[in-house]
């Protein structure tokens, strides 16, 4: 096994082990770490976004350095207001269409009286 095989390895190990439970200790390692793992940081930024409304809320997530903070709040929040705005606008536009569909307008009784 080369060096390469033996990273992807570690990797998808992680990966498999990486949940809302764990992922601020595992993002904090590998921040802190004397090689910042880029790839590490990427995985536990898909995992805070997933379950933000959890992880956010965590006992590590409130005593994070306000550095690392800061860096998933810019990095995990803007993600989310884009994914919650596409689907908001996706929600509107089905609404609307169906709206449109179920039914021609009628005149109101009032007006027929």
């Amino acid at each position: 096994m080369n060096l390469t095989e033996l990273e992807q390895l570690c990797l998808y190990h992680v990966s498999e082990s990486l949940d809302e439970s764990n992922v601020i200790d595992v993002y904090i390692e590998a921040n802190d770490g004397p090689q910042v793992l880029e790839k590490v940081i990427e995985m536990c930024y898909d995992v805070i976004q997933s379950n933000f409304a959890r992880v956010s809320r965590s006992a590590p997530f409130c005593a994070l350095s306000q550095p690392l903070m800061l860096k998933i709040i810019e990095r995990v929040v803007p993600k989310l207001n884009r994914l919650n705005s596409e689907h908001l606008n996706s929600v509107l536009s089905a609404n609307q269409n169906d709206t449109a569909t179920e039914r021609p307008e009628t005149p109101n009784e009032d007006e027929n009286a």
